[in-house]
């Protein structure tokens, strides 16, 4: 019973896997905003990137990232940054 368990699982974490990886294409490229309309300044996004700034005005923030890509990828260079900072 332990083969068929294991199998299944591996392949519930494969499917995770690609949703996750499709949802973060979708993310960072299905929502183009070329004029930046109701973006925040870049010092923003860095602050709620590197953990400066939280509460309601981040939680705004995520909300518009969902739909904005530029946001998005600029978010996440932000915390590569931060990341290879430590």
């Amino acid at each position: 019973m332990e083969g068929p368990s294991l199998t299944k699982k591996a392949k519930s974490n494969n499917q995770e896997g690609s949703f996750l990886k499709a949802a973060r294409e979708a993310l960072l490229h299905d929502f183009p905003n070329p004029d930046r309309k109701g973006c925040p300044s870049t010092e923003t996004i860095k602050a709620i990137a590197v953990g400066k700034l939280t509460g309601e005005e981040a939680s705004r923030w995520r909300v518009h990232a969902a739909t904005c890509s530029p946001c998005t990828r600029e978010y996440l260079n932000f915390r590569t940054e931060a990341e290879r900072a430590k």
